[in-house]
C-alpha cells in the first residue's frame, strides 16, 4: 500500500471513530426524556390549598407524562401522595390520598391504562424537612413518581 492510500486509510478510520465517539458521548449526556419528564411533573405539579383540585398550570405536565406512559404501554406508575402537617392527622392522610387519585384519574383519562397505575397518599408521616416554616412545609407538600419498566428497572422523581 503506498503513501496516499495509507492516509486515505486513516482519514477515514479517523472520521468513523470521531462520529462514533460524537454519538457515545451525545447518548451518554442526554437525559432520558421520561427522566425529565417526570421531574416536570413533579416540579409542576400543583393543587387549589386543602384540596385535591389539580390547578389547569399543571396539565401541559401531566400531558407530556401521559404521552410517555402511552407510548411506553406496558410501564407501570406509582403515584404517592403526602403534606404538611397542618390540619389533622386523619386529615392530611386523606387528602394526600385524595391527590395522588386525582392524578391517577387525571392520566387514566388521557388514556394510560388504569391498570398500570397505583396511587396511595402517606399524608404528613414522610416530611422531608422539618414543618417550621412556610417554605418547608411547601417541600413536604408533594406527589411523588415512581415508574417501573418491565425489566423492573425505576425512574424517579421524587426529593
Amino acid at each position: 500500500m503506498d503513501s496516499n492510500s495509507r492516509k486515505k486509510v486513516f482519514i477515514v478510520l479517523g472520521i468513523v471513530g470521531l462520529l462514533g465517539l460524537g454519538i457515545w458521548i451525545y447518548s451518554r449526556s442526554k437525559k432520558p426524556k421520561e427522566q425529565k419528564t417526570l421531574k416536570d411533573v413533579f416540579d409542576n405539579l400543583t393543587f387549589e390549598t386543602g384540596k385535591d383540585v389539580i390547578k389547569p398550570e399543571s396539565y401541559p405536565y401531566l400531558d407530556e407524562l401521559a404521552n410517555v406512559l402511552v407510548e411506553a404501554k406496558n410501564w407501570k406508575i406509582a403515584i404517592t401522595g403526602h403534606t404538611d402537617d397542618v390540619g389533622s392527622d386523619a386529615f392530611n392522610l386523606e387528602l394526600s390520598k385524595k391527590r395522588a387519585n386525582a392524578v391517577k384519574n387525571y392520566l387514566i383519562s388521557k388514556n394510560v391504562s388504569e391498570s398500570l397505575i397505583t396511587a396511595d397518599g402517606k399524608g404528613e408521616s414522610m416530611p422531608l424537612v422539618k414543618n417550621d416554616s412556610e417554605e418547608n412545609r411547601a417541600k413536604n407538600r408533594r406527589v411523588e413518581f415512581v415508574i417501573t419498566k418491565p425489566d423492573n428497572t425505576t425512574i424517579e422523581a421524587k426529593k
